[in-house]
């Protein structure tokens, strides 16, 4: 079959995989990457960095919620204004997570 007679699939199924051969294929396998290589430094991973965690309710709470967030994700921005301010007060205003 040529090349000009494949289906549109076909031909992003075959975009993806010289993607993934040029530089992407630890996106599909993240922790083989990182299974190869030495240990991990601690001290270095848990070290201050340029923008400190904040953390927002009580410091003791039962639970804590890690949010990873993009500036410019239009996701992360609904859930700012929809989820959120329910989130807040329910669980972190009342002490049940930080």
């Amino acid at each position: 079959m040529s090349a000009l007679n494949r289906s549109r699939r076909d031909l992003l199924t075959l975009g993806a995989a010289l993607g993934c051969g040029v530089g992407g294929l630890h996106l599909l396998a993240p922790g083989a990457a990182l299974a190869q290589n030495t240990k991990v430094d601690v001290s270095q991973l848990m070290a201050d960095q340029a923008l400190p965690d904040v953390v927002e309710g009580d410091a003791n709470a039962p639970v804590t919620i890690v949010e990873y967030a993009s500036m410019t994700c239009s996701h992360c921005a609904a859930f700012a204004n929809n989820v959120y301010p329910t989130l807040k007060s329910k669980y972190i205003d009342t002490g049940k997570a930080k």
